[in-house]
């Protein structure tokens, strides 16, 4: 996984959308009226309903982020630090005020010795 990449993707997403991907009484969601949160993001090509009941580490959603060239084979064998840093950045929609989406991000960059240009 291109962390750069993926990190400048949702980072763009985020930051341009400032709305969450939530539905009140079901809850958040990749995709919704719209909005995408940074899994539903990346994944925008291959959204479908159905992708709606993974979690983000199910073998489905992996093989679905393989299909999409988020993921590598590689990147597999050592699955862990790939799925942190995605649910870190899931966390951030999720969790996260959106008044604190950027200080969010800039500190993920700084962590994973990212460029942040935002």
């Amino acid at each position: 996984m291109n962390y750069q990449n993926v990190f400048n993707q949702v980072t763009s997403h985020l930051l341009t959308q400032l709305q969450k991907s939530f539905i009140p009484n079901i809850g958040f969601r990749y995709c919704t009226n719209n909005l995408r949160d940074p899994i539903g993001h990346l994944l925008a090509e291959y959204y479908t309903e159905d992708l709606e009941v993974y979690q983000l580490q199910s073998k489905e959603m992996i093989n679905i982020l393989l299909q999409a060239n988020i993921l590598t084979v590689e990147d597999v064998n050592n699955i862990k630090p790939c799925i942190r840093f995605l649910t870190i950045l899931q966390n951030i929609h999720d969790r996260k005020s959106i008044d604190d989406w950027y200080e969010c991000l800039k500190n993920v960059a700084y962590y994973y010795k990212l460029n942040f240009n935002h």
